[in-house]
């Protein structure tokens, strides 16, 4: 039984030692990529990305990064495929629905799963024949497309639940409450607003108004004033017409 489990393990060592440098290596990045903080920085979307994740969404983000990354050192390698890596694309897509239960996309794991799968079964068909029958340039072709098919594949669908993932985060993000006035800090009844005025609503620009038009009011009943004074002035002088 041990010697089965051995087995098991070393029909993935290139997806394990691929996945511990890929770990070390984005580890490395984000520790230099974080270093520094500021709102201005290019790496405030990792920050924004990151921060507040929960649990599950941890597990689902780690469950698709292993899936894309098993199918690309799968199809890069070019790994002789068996029914044990089957079982691991599909125990993958199983412990992202763990993570995140959305039906939908679980189906659409398992069919990218199996479809991935037989992908890489015709790869290691054409291996096979360019290794064991003959080098043909076409066949040589044909394999290098299909190996960039697969990784594109994968890469689109785990760039599409990061996507997802983000997209939920924001809309059931909670909002921040605007909380109501206190009593204490409304204006009692006998208080003067801050603008110094007796009316609540009345605004600095409604006062300079206000004013400007009663000095305006004074000059003119000054200047009538005035009028009137000389009319009487010239009425009184003599030889001046009285009415």
């Amino acid at each position: 039984m041990l010697n089965d489990a051995m087995q098991i393990v070393l029909q993935f060592r290139v997806f394990l030692i691929a996945a511990i440098i890929v770990a070390l290596a984005m580890e490395i990045a984000l520790l230099f990529g974080t270093k520094h903080f500021g709102w201005q920085r290019k790496n405030l979307w990792i920050y924004r990305f990151f921060f507040g994740l929960t649990r599950p969404q941890c597990c689902f983000l780690a469950a698709s990064w292993l899936w894309l990354l098993f199918t690309a050192t799968s199809a890069l390698f070019v790994v002789d495929m068996q029914l044990c890596h089957l079982a691991m694309l599909l125990l993958l897509s199983a412990a992202k629905f763990t993570a995140w239960k959305r039906m939908q996309m679980l189906l659409r794991d398992l069919f990218n799963s199996v479809l991935l799968f037989a992908a890489m079964m015709a790869e290691n068909l054409l291996h096979s024949y360019l290794l064991e029958t003959r080098f043909q340039f076409p066949i040589f072709i044909i394999l290098g497309l299909l190996i960039v098919f697969i990784i594109l594949y994968a890469l689109y669908f785990t760039l599409r639940d990061m996507y997802l993932l983000a997209k939920d985060r924001a809309m059931n993000r909670p909002v921040a409450e605007e909380k109501p006035p206190r009593e204490e800090d409304a204006p009692g009844e006998d208080e003067t607003p801050e603008n110094g005025t007796d009316e609540p609503n009345q605004t600095a620009d409604e006062k300079t108004d206000g004013d400007s038009r009663s000095k305006r009011k004074r000059t003119s009943r000054k200047r009538q004033n005035q009028k009137k004074r000389l009319f009487y002035k010239k009425g009184t002088e003599p030889g001046g017409d009285r009415q």
